[in-house]
């Protein structure tokens, strides 16, 4: 409960976030991330399901600028859009993984077609069709929030064959919406997933 609790939150306040930051895209090329996709993620047969695991405790682990965070609160989760013609939305949550001054990190991807949930691949940040989201900032001092917008980068997904477990890799660069920060993050995650109402 708790864990959709905070993926619902999360959802609410990236949608509000996409209203008030300014999109700093610069383009993949223009800013490459540390670290590419790779074959270092389990193949999709052999990605355990939940009930398989010995251990069912998530992971999530990211460095920010050189600085690594981990925590076992995380989970992803497949819902359909809120109103009617809206996305599938997916999200992938890490809480306070940049420590208790920044929001939880999440990536949204976006997909029109219902029918068709989020499958194994990579996802590259487009700023152009904005398919894939960033939800991570820090606060302003003032009680608000400030927001990155990513510059480049990716999330590589493999999931179980029941699709209750998911793992992947990702790395990203992201501009701070006032332009006073950049930074440089990447990180892996193994957690339960979840399709609802699809």
């Amino acid at each position: 409960m708790q864990q959709e609790t905070t993926l619902f939150f999360s959802h609410r306040m990236l949608r509000q976030c996409a209203l008030l930051t300014p999109m700093l895209a610069l383009g993949l090329a223009a800013s490459p991330v540390h670290s590419a996709p790779s074959d270092i993620l389990s193949d999709p047969s052999t990605v355990p399901s939940r009930t398989a695991r010995a251990d069912t405790n998530a992971t999530f682990d990211v460095t920010i600028n050189g600085v690594r965070h981990v925590t076992d609160v995380a989970g992803a989760v497949a819902l359909l859009g809120w109103q009617p013609g809206e996305p599938n939305v997916h999200y992938f949550v890490g809480t306070n993984a940049g420590g208790p001054d920044t929001t939880s990190m999440s990536f949204e991807l976006s997909f029109m077609d219902t029918s068709k949930p989020i499958v194994d691949g990579i996802y590259f940040f487009d700023m152009h069709k904005k398919d894939m989201v960033l939800d991570y900032g820090e606060r302003d001092g003032f009680g608000g929030w400030v927001m990155y917008s990513p510059t480049g980068g990716y999330l590589d997904l493999k999931f179980s064959a029941d699709r209750t477990w998911v793992e992947g890799k990702f790395a990203f660069n992201a501009s701070r919406s006032d332009g006073a920060k950049d930074i440089a993050v990447e990180g892996t995650f193994s957690m339960s997933n979840r399709d609802l109402g699809l």
